[in-house]
């Protein structure tokens, strides 16, 4: 099955709100979190809202990693060779060394968001 998400323009700082952050994590539970028939079956995501819209790479991956996580699923994330996403299996590795849960990943991407 094929499911797309829509991205708004919230800009640069505005995707740092909590309410933008929500929103997009809205989105990829919406998408994600669905029955498929094979039981564990990856969703393949990548920059959502990154190009023209502006997105933080990092930011966006991070809440969709959160989301799989939530619900299950293993995730395919494809940096369509953005070198600003190159750190991401670091980070991965990073934090599953240090059993970080999916609840402190949050309280630490949240802590950045704009007034």
């Amino acid at each position: 099955a094929v499911v797309s998400t829509q991205s708004t323009g919230s800009g640069a700082m505005g995707q740092y709100k909590r309410a933008s952050m929500l929103r997009e994590m809205n989105k990829a539970y919406a998408a994600f979190n669905h029955p498929h028939p094979t039981s564990g079956a990856p969703v393949s995501t990548g920059n959502w809202g990154c190009g023209a819209f502006g997105g933080h790479i990092q930011l966006k991956s991070m809440l969709q990693w959160a989301v799989a996580s939530e619900t299950g699923r293993p995730l395919l994330y494809y940096t369509f060779g953005e070198d600003v996403a190159e750190f991401m299996d670091k980070v991965a590795d990073v934090l599953l060394k240090n059993k970080v849960t999916v609840g402190k990943l949050m309280e630490a991407v949240v802590s950045t968001q704009s007034t």
